[in-house]
């Protein structure tokens, strides 16, 4: 691994134009990258990552015109707007990508572009005049790396140079989907999500959790999401167990497909970017809102019925107004139940979200 001073941008580009994967500061965490239209540097970075190749890697672009290059179709108004206020910075946008580069974009054709707010990175992107290849300096699924020494020792003779410099921040970017009419937060991160609602108008992000996320909680999201505005609400669901990727129950299933929902759902575990990226968390029973409260810090979770009996109303600017005046009760779990059992959860799951006011902000 070399060591490359950022002054050195001829000998840097000389690198990355011969398929070389480099480390380099940004204005959020450190990060590693390659040039893009150069796969095997590209491959070369999955590897060192140890990163699943279905997980597209972000793009740092230099600025709005290289985003127009990439972009299907026109760059939406609400996301001129972010770009205008809050980039170069630490805001990423999930856009649809071109044809021409659905081969680096995810299955919904989506892929994440980013203007960093570093004076090396935009001399760099800008005069090499190609977008960056950038993940954080990290393998996939542990901490990222902030420390000079620690980079050196992880990725040692893994990765052609490394350029020293300061971060601005340990934090993230935060990550905004512009792939429907109107945007919604993947993660929160650098800019928070009351910063970005002064400049536009997003989806209301709710959650539902449960303990697996195979039965009571994606049946609410998907019921939710039949019965609502899309246009304005966002939904999700994930499990306190730590149950990644499995499919949902049969009676679920069924619950859902009975009802015209998608049965395809899988489980997700909670996370703190599942957290962060909601308005408004709703759990199955006390517990969870209990483990929410203690391993997350957070005061916007309730059980479904303590929102519901207290008439809660839920806006479509992110916002919620609730006042506790009943406790509420827990919804059981009908795992290892029958379809019967699961009708009774699912009556009292329906009559709950039924009874919750969807408005939008200026009703």
């Amino acid at each position: 691994m070399k060591v490359i001073k950022k002054e050195n941008l001829n000998k840097i580009i000389s690198i990355l134009e011969n398929d070389g994967v480099i480390i380099f500061p940004t204005d959020t965490v450190f990060g590693i990258g390659s040039l893009m239209g150069h796969d095997s540097s590209l491959q070369k970075l999955y590897d060192i990552k140890k990163r699943n190749p279905q997980k597209k890697i972000p793009l740092l672009v230099s600025d709005k015109i290289m985003i127009k290059n990439i972009i299907s179709g026109s760059i939406p108004e609400s996301m001129n707007k972010l770009i205008n206020n809050f980039s170069p910075g630490g805001l990423t946008y999930i856009i649809r990508a071109k044809t021409k580069y659905e081969k680096y974009a995810n299955r919904d054709g989506s892929i994440a572009v980013r203007i960093p707010d570093n004076d090396f990175l935009l001399r760099l992107i800008s005069k090499i005049n190609k977008p960056l290849f950038a993940s954080s300096a990290n393998i996939s699924g542990k901490e990222e790396i902030n420390n000079l020494d620690e980079l050196k020792r992880v990725f040692k003779d893994k990765v052609d140079a490394l350029i020293p410099g300061e971060t601005k921040k340990d934090i993230p970017s935060t990550i905004i989907s512009f792939m429907e009419k109107l945007p919604f937060f993947i993660r929160t991160g650098a800019i928070s999500k009351g910063k970005i609602r002064e400049v536009i108008e997003t989806k209301t992000t709710v959650l539902f959790v449960c303990s697996g996320n195979t039965c009571r909680s994606p049946i609410a999201e998907e019921y939710s999401r039949k019965i609502s505005n899309n246009k304005l609400y966002n939904f999700k669901s994930a499990g306190t167990l730590h149950i990644e990727n499995a499919p949902i129950s049969k009676n679920s299933k069924k619950i859902i497909k009975g009802f015209g929902g998608n049965p395809g759902l899988k489980s997700t575990s909670l996370n703190q970017n599942l957290v962060d990226s909601s308005d408004l968390i709703l759990t199955m029973a006390k517990k969870h809102k209990e483990y929410v409260k203690i391993n997350y810090k957070v005061d916007y979770v309730y059980t479904l019925a303590e929102f519901s009996v207290n008439k809660g109303v839920i806006f479509s600017n992110g916002q919620f107004d609730v006042v506790i005046d009943d406790e509420g009760f827990d919804i059981f779990d009908p795992v290892g139940g029958s379809l019967d059992y699961y009708k009774k959860v699912f009556k009292i799951i329906k009559k709950l979200i039924d009874e919750i006011k969807w408005k939008e902000f200026d009703d």
